[in-house]
């Protein structure tokens, strides 16, 4: 493959949809979350994510990790750079033209649900209200002890 030029990398990086590259392209499973919709990440597997249309770039906000869209294709293809420069490259005219509407997302399996205390309340999606407040408590008992940690260390001057 000869050498791009970086204005041909920088278009291969922002001019290229990142949601169409999602959904149309690499296939990645998504969900619709609170009226939003979230791509599995390629590295941990969670629907914690999101695309911004502005800076057209993918986000896990588990893995702290963003992806423009050469990442994403290097990540989920496990390829290396040129490689997926040359896929992008192959696939362009898909994924440059950012009016023509989405594909509508394919339906995921819903896993079985699991019983709970409460019959009436069955949830089979990580994104349910308890999990949601599990995992902010979580967070919160850790700062905290970081916090706790922190003061220790300070206070030891």
């Amino acid at each position: 493959m000869p050498r791009l030029s970086s204005q041909q990398l920088h278009s291969l990086r922002n001019d290229l949809n990142i949601d169409r590259l999602v959904i149309e392209l690499l296939h990645i499973p998504t969900q619709e979350i609170n009226a939003l919709r979230r791509f599995q990440c390629p590295l941990c597997g969670r629907f914690h994510t999101a695309t911004h249309p502005d800076t057209n770039l993918a986000r896990c906000f588990d893995c702290r990790k963003n992806f423009n869209t050469i990442e994403l294709v290097m990540v989920v293809r496990q390829i290396r750079f040129r490689e997926a420069v040359a896929y992008l490259k192959k696939h362009e005219r898909l994924l440059v033209n950012r009016s023509r509407p989405l594909e509508p997302q394919p339906a995921l399996h819903k896993p079985p649900s699991t019983p709970t205390s409460n019959p009436r309340v069955t949830s089979s999606y990580p994104s349910d209200a308890k999990t949601i407040r599990d995992q902010q408590n979580q967070a919160n008992t850790t700062v905290s002890s970081h916090l706790t940690a922190m003061k220790r260390i300070l206070n030891r001057d």
